[in-house]
């Protein structure tokens, strides 16, 4: 499967809240099975639970996602990007997997909601964020 395939599959369940793209629970667990057979780069997922009165709260525990890294050169904190999934989830080859089962886990703790960031690798574009209506 194509990423633009995988990408056309899953945009009817998304749900779009300011910058976030959310996929439910149960889509989420459908998508990374799907990602095993898709030509696209698995950058990790990000949990949020939605409130009745429109907040958000994401959940650091049910998320496997890094944005970079701070680190102190020459006294002075730096913020170095380096997006896709932490340690230890970066070097395990059963990440989508347990990306499952972390799922599970937070869904169960009351985050129905993820955002899942997945790389076009022909052309590095992330899948959901460019579509229009999305």
């Amino acid at each position: 499967m194509t990423a633009e395939e995988l990408e056309q599959r899953y945009l009817p369940h998304v749900r779009r809240l300011g910058g976030l793209v959310l996929l439910p629970a149960d889509q989420v667990m459908r998508l990374l099975d799907d990602c095993a057979n898709a030509d696209i780069r698995f950058l990790g997922v990000e949990a949020f639970r939605l409130f009745d009165d429109g907040g958000v709260q994401p959940a650091m525990e049910f998320s496997n996602i890094s944005y970079g890294k701070v680190e102190q050169q020459a006294g002075r904190a730096t913020f170095t990007p380096d997006f896709g999934l932490r340690e230890p989830w970066r070097t395990d080859p059963s990440a989508l997997q347990n990306t499952r089962a972390l799922v599970a886990e937070g869904a169960a703790n009351g985050y129905a909601w993820y955002e899942v960031w997945l790389e076009n690798p022909a052309t590095e574009a992330s899948l959901f964020r460019g579509v229009d209506g999305v």
